[in-house]
């Protein structure tokens, strides 16, 4: 009996017979034309999160401790945060915090991804989104304001980074500024579990040939199949298939797309003091990423 508390939306539920009437997104636009997105990408990670970061009211959305510093000059900082709770899509929550007491005007800010990933912006009112651009036209002394970026893949990667640039027009001395940030985004928060039977990773082993292996003294994992087994999942997002004796297997697929990564481990192996990790996928840059950042946990 959650939707108690929404009659507090006024009209608002009667206005769409949509699931979505009780959510504070109801209202805007994007809701209004959600043709705007790119059609594949589901419109309501986007929204649930844009509809979260307006619960504070105009001017808040606020960083969480957790968010990363990415820019900063005298009056602005920048920092991010980059989730990867929504099962269909990454979500970067880029913050913008006015830290001086001067008003700034004509806030933009520009997010650009990579070939390899395909974005979206949403904004909370009064900032707008557009392409790749959100504006404000001004940021009060102390205030915040958040952009939305949700992320998909549409080719092979092994890690992204999306360019960001603010510009601004100080309050007091009429001049405009400028602050490049770039947003990291890693392969965990790109890889989604994918769930399939130990006979469908089978089937799906030979024709994904891109495949690297390699012999880790991990010491810790060696000869505990659940706790490497959970390290896999914890590290790179995936599902874990099934564990047969001293051998993991585990999956995932990159977010937005069917592109595949396969993970198979011996255990035990030179007097239980090492592993062999086996890494599959279509695409050898992947692989290699893959390889890497797990190679890297085993240590």
């Amino acid at each position: 009996g959650g939707m108690g508390g929404m009659g507090g939306m006024g009209g608002m539920g009667a206005a769409s017979p949509a699931p979505m009437a009780a959510s504070p997104m109801a209202a805007s636009p994007m809701m209004a034309a959600p043709m705007a997105l790119t059609p594949t990408l589901s419109p309501s990670p986007g929204n649930t999160m844009a509809a979260g970061m307006g619960a504070s009211g105009v001017g808040g959305a606020t960083a969480p401790p957790d968010a990363k510093v990415l820019a900063s000059d005298p009056l602005l900082q920048v920092s991010c945060v980059v989730s990867n709770g929504a099962p269909t899509c990454s979500e970067a929550h880029v913050f913008l915090k006015n830290v001086s007491h001067a008003t700034l005007r004509n806030v933009s800010v520009q997010l650009e991804p990579p070939p390899s990933l395909r974005t979206s912006l949403q904004a909370t009112a009064p900032a707008e989104a557009r392409g790749s651009r959100v504006t404000l036209q001004s940021l009060h002394g102390g205030g915040s304001t958040a952009v939305g970026c949700s992320m998909q893949c549409v080719q092979p990667l092994g890690e992204a980074q999306l360019l960001g640039q603010v510009s601004y027009v100080d309050g007091t001395s009429a001049e405009q500024r400028v602050l490049s940030f770039k947003v990291p985004v890693g392969l965990s928060q790109l890889l989604r579990p994918h769930v399939i039977t130990t006979q469908q990773f089978g089937g799906l082993w030979p024709a994904h040939a891109a495949e690297k292996k390699q012999v880790s003294h991990a010491g810790r994992f060696a000869t505990h199949p659940q706790a490497f087994m959970e390290m896999l999942t914890a590290t790179l997002n995936l599902h874990q298939v099934e564990i047969i004796q001293m051998e993991c297997i585990a999956s995932g697929k990159l977010v937005g797309s069917e592109t595949l990564v396969l993970v198979h481990a011996k255990l035990g192996l030179m007097a239980g003091r090492a592993l062999e990790l086996t890494v599959r996928s279509k695409d050898t840059r992947l692989t290699e990423s893959v390889t890497r950042v797990l190679a890297e946990a085993c240590k």
